[in-house]
């Protein structure tokens, strides 16, 4: 089994905007995330 998180900072418009994602996966399925647009944590699957 696999157990992880992959960060991602995402640039629009130059530096102006920066968007920030967190997902966190479980064998290959991503059962949650953290988006900075939202603020908050976000199920993806009933693990989540």
């Amino acid at each position: 089994f696999f157990c992880g998180a992959i960060s991602e900072c995402h640039y629009l418009n130059g530096t102006e905007r920066v968007r920030y994602l967190q997902r966190y996966i479980y064998n290959r399925q991503q059962y949650a995330h953290f988006d900075s647009d939202v603020g908050k944590f976000v199920a993806d699957s009933p693990l989540g």
